[in-house]
């Protein structure tokens, strides 16, 4: 048995005669070192060991002779009958005569290869896992629930601001370096992972000695006994402290934007841009939930006079006191713009009837009949005209309009008075109902037309440049010609013969999409969405039927564009719209980006694959500044959030070249190609060639 387990465990037994050299080896030490059975001597033993172990071995025995100790040495042999290479671990002890003599050593050998070799992969693994920690700046800690104990590695004491050593201290020592604001955050994930058993994901700030703040990302588990009691919890950390400084300088970069793009820089009030977005917005909710709004133009009397005589440094202040005179005077919500000048406009949002509109003009017009300031040399009046949605069922434009023509009617009645806009005696109002009638007729008779704009990626220098296009749909009037879009769709925003209207593009589009595969041009196609349709709940299930109608066509291929502001209207249904999208493989794309209300929160809350910047933008952003930060601003963003950037607008070369600069390679616009046929942009396609200079442009970039 003893023989049996021996074999088991790659043990051999042996005897070495000091005096004479004899060795006398067993039968299970000669199978492991390679040898025929039987006795030898310690010159043949030693030129099976590997040369660069021979010397230690036999200093290893003269230690232990010397030092009256057992003898214990590793080394590797090379056997004989295969010359494989083995590690041998030796472990012996020397037998005295009666004078303290030697004269015998009795020892065993065992074949550890197996075990070096776990070893030095074990080694690798941890070499490996530290190198790996290293790069990416991770470190490691352990909770002990019981001891109530924490460690960790020599890395994490640097990310708390400490000496660079391992460290031991207690749940509460830690807990009092976190940031105070973030503390109750750190106990609860802390304690619903270990009693509930809830992954352990935070980031919070912790407070450095030397008053510094910095974040911390930590991932952790917990582990378990047989009972399901957590006895400790392990996880990671990170030092995120330079993310949240670029999330900051990206979070004030934006603030910036929207200052630009959507304030008043003397009142502070809103700009036209961003009244037209929050009315297109208060337009859709009306609508959805049946609730009525106001919308006011002000246009302040004798204001002139006021320049003229005290100079328009005071004029200025005067109109900063006008603004802040007329937000105290509606509500929270309302919205106040400064329209231009000495022109302001208002929108009353859920104002529940005329009367209700009444009470606030009564207090703007009595607040503004106040000396707003000391140089003012006479109180001002406003003459103001208003206009009730959906009584004037109009869009943003008209009801605007609509106002403006309410104003000079209060103008005529002696200023200081408010006049209210009447829709039945509007003859423009007669005018837009026969225009949906044609519009009608256009989409049944045939009269649409759809026209392809390219897209192209600058960097390619052949037809490969040209990846994708824009499908634009084009009247085709009986009587006035091809009209473009916003010669007739401002007319049928929000009533059904928009989504009308999208289902027949969608359908046109995709049928070119698929003869254009069938012919070896394979493109991406962009098709505009109206905000009408998007929001209606069956949208995605008429999307996919229809791109069921087409085999050859992949969804993957189809990028569905939206407006920027039509995405505000109702931001939770239209994420989920989008998501419905994903889902069948379709890609989106924010149209006109930079003319809405962008924010962080909401590129994060919409899955949009691509941002075009708006061609207001681009147009100017030669001799614009501020139009060129927005455009670089908005790059910037694109950037962050890993989305695929389209500049709209690109009428020249150097258009091309300034968005290289800034990082933007997908362009499409007037200097590219204007709208085509279809029959045409198969031609211009496959001729395409990228032009001399924006070539140029790449190498002076490559080079830089």
């Amino acid at each position: 048995m003893l023989a049996h387990v021996a074999r088991l465990a790659q043990v051999g037994g042996w005897a070495l005669v000091p005096n004479s050299g004899r060795f006398l080896p067993t039968s299970h030490w000669c199978h492991i070192h390679g040898i025929e059975p039987g006795e030898s001597t310690l010159d043949r033993l030693l030129r099976i060991i590997h040369p660069e172990d021979r010397t230690g071995m036999l200093a290893a025995i003269e230690r232990a002779v010397e030092q009256q100790v057992p003898y214990v040495h590793q080394h590797r042999i090379i056997r004989p009958d295969d010359q494989r290479l083995r590690f041998i671990q030796d472990y012996g002890e020397f037998i005295y005569d009666a004078d303290g003599k030697p004269t015998k050593l009795y020892g065993a050998a065992q074949d550890v290869t197996e075990r070096m070799r776990m070893q030095d992969a074990l080694r690798d693994t941890e070499e490996h896992l530290y190198l790996a920690l290293q790069l990416s700046k991770t470190a490691i800690w352990e909770w002990h629930t019981d001891t109530d104990q924490v460690t960790w590695s020599e890395d994490m004491a640097s990310m708390w601001g400490l000496p660079a050593r391992p460290f031991r201290g207690t749940f509460e020592e830690i807990a009092s370096c976190i940031h105070p604001e973030d503390l109750a955050q750190w106990r609860n994930s802390i304690q619903a992972s270990v009693e509930d058993g809830a992954e352990l994901n935070i980031e919070f700030r912790v407070i450095w000695p030397d008053g510094s703040t910095h974040w911390l990302a930590t991932d952790g588990d917990a582990i378990r006994d047989a009972q399901g009691h957590a006895i400790r919890l392990a996880g990671v950390a990170r030092d995120i402290t330079q993310r949240k400084m670029h999330e900051q300088a990206l979070l004030e970069s934006q603030i910036r934007l929207e200052q630009l793009a959507y304030y008043d820089h003397l009142t502070g009030l809103a700009n036209r841009r961003l009244l037209l977005d929050r009315l297109s917005q208060a337009i859709a909710v009306a609508e959805r939930e049946n609730s009525h709004l106001a919308v006011c133009y002000l246009d302040l009397d004798d204001f002139k006079p006021v320049n003229d005589q005290c100079g328009h440094e005071i004029g200025d202040r005067l109109l900063q006191a006008v603004a802040a005179r007329l937000v105290s005077c509606v509500r929270p919500g309302d919205t106040i713009a400064r329209w231009g000048g000495d022109e302001f406009a208002l929108l009353f949002a859920d104002v529940g009837d005329r009367n209700a509109c009444r009470l606030i003009l009564d207090r703007v017009l009595s607040g503004l009949n106040e000396r707003l300031i000391e140089e003012q040399p006479l109180p001002v009046s406003a003459s103001i005209g208003v206009t009730l949605y959906p009584g004037d069922h109009g869009d943003a434009d008209s009801l605007l309009r609509h106002a403006d023509h309410a104003m000079y009617l209060a103008k005529q009645c002696g200023r200081n008075n408010y006049q209210f806009f009447d829709p039945e005696k509007d003859p423009l109002g007669i005018a837009n109902r026969e225009r949906l009638r044609d519009i009608q007729q256009a989409i049944e008779n045939g009269e649409l037309r759809l026209l392809y704009q390219p897209i192209v990626n600058m960097r390619q220098d052949s037809s490969a440049a040209v990846e994708s296009v824009e499908a634009l749909v084009r009247w085709q009037h009986p009587r006035r010609g091809l009209l473009a879009p916003g010669d007739f769709l401002p007319a049928i925003e929000g009533n059904d013969l928009i989504r009308q209207l999208d289902h027949w593009v969608l359908s046109e589009a995709l049928a070119q999409q698929e003869a254009w595969d069938a012919s070896g041009l394979h493109l991406r196609l962009h098709i505009n969405i109206s905000a009408y349709s998007l929001l209606t709940p069956s949208f995605m299930q008429d999307v996919s039927g229809c791109i069921g109608q087409h085999s050859r066509l992949n969804a993957e291929d189809i990028e569905l564009e939206i407006l920027e502001t039509a995405a505000l209207n109702d931001l939770d249904l239209v994420s989920t719209v989008i998501h419905q999208g994903i889902k069948l493989g379709l890609s989106f794309a924010l149209d006109d980006f930079g003319t809405g209300y962008s924010s962080l929160t909401y590129i994060r809350r919409l899955a949009a694959r691509t941002l075009k910047i708006d061609q207001s933008f681009v147009r100017n952003m030669l001799d614009n500044p501020e139009d060129r930060a927005i455009v670089e601003g908005v790059i910037g963003l694109a950037h962050a959030f890993d989305l695929v950037v389209i500049a709209e607008g690109v009428e020249t070369l150097e258009h091309g070249c300034l968005l290289m600069r800034l990082g933007c390679d997908r362009v499409q616009g007037y200097g590219i190609a204007r709208p085509m046929t279809a029959e045409r942009l198969q031609d211009w396609a496959a001729a395409y060639q990228q032009p001399k200079l924006w070539s140029e442009q790449m190498k002076t970039l490559a080079s830089a």
